[in-house]
């Protein structure tokens, strides 16, 4: 009898020293940023890099699923790239899948690394303005590809 309560109590012990590591999961709204992208633009061919170079600004709105797996929306806009009149002459939005490989080939460590390295790939849709003088509107598909070096600064590095 001594046996089967020395038993009961061992297993009761031991449930309870289980039950205190909990798993603490992630809400919708945590992991959530905002992005300020901006960069220029070059024809590819007979062009000189640094002076027929355009400006291009967007905004980035993305969660990080996972240590490993985030996803985005973006806005692109490039300006003055055509013999357009506009201002704005092109837009790009995108939905895009991101792979931190940092975390992917060296593990997650708790909190992100100073810095990082993200591949990119995304589809999208993309849209030219121009003045009714010079033609149409173009409407086309738009995919992207790439890596993001990101820098985390600050006390949490959030």
């Amino acid at each position: 009898m001594k046996k089967k309560i020395l038993l009961a109590a061992t297993l009761v012990a031991a449930m309870s020293v289980n039950a205190q590591k909990a798993y603490e999961g992630t809400a919708f709204f945590d992991n959530w940023y905002i992005g300020l992208n901006g960069g220029g633009i070059t024809p590819l061919s007979h062009s000189a890099f640094w002076k027929n170079m355009r400006g291009t600004a967007g905004l980035e709105l993305g969660k990080q699923v996972t240590p490993v797996l985030g996803v985005s929306f973006q806005g692109l806009t490039a300006v003055n790239t055509s013999y357009s009149r506009t201002a704005f002459d092109a837009l790009n939005l995108s939905a895009n899948g991101k792979i931190n490989l940092n975390n992917l080939f060296g593990g997650y460590l708790g909190e992100p690394r100073l810095f990082e390295v993200e591949a990119i790939a995304g589809i999208g849709w993309g849209h030219d303005f121009m003045n009714s003088g010079y033609g149409k509107d173009d409407s086309y598909m738009t995919s992207r590809f790439g890596a993001s070096l990101n820098f985390n600064v600050g006390e949490q590095k959030a």
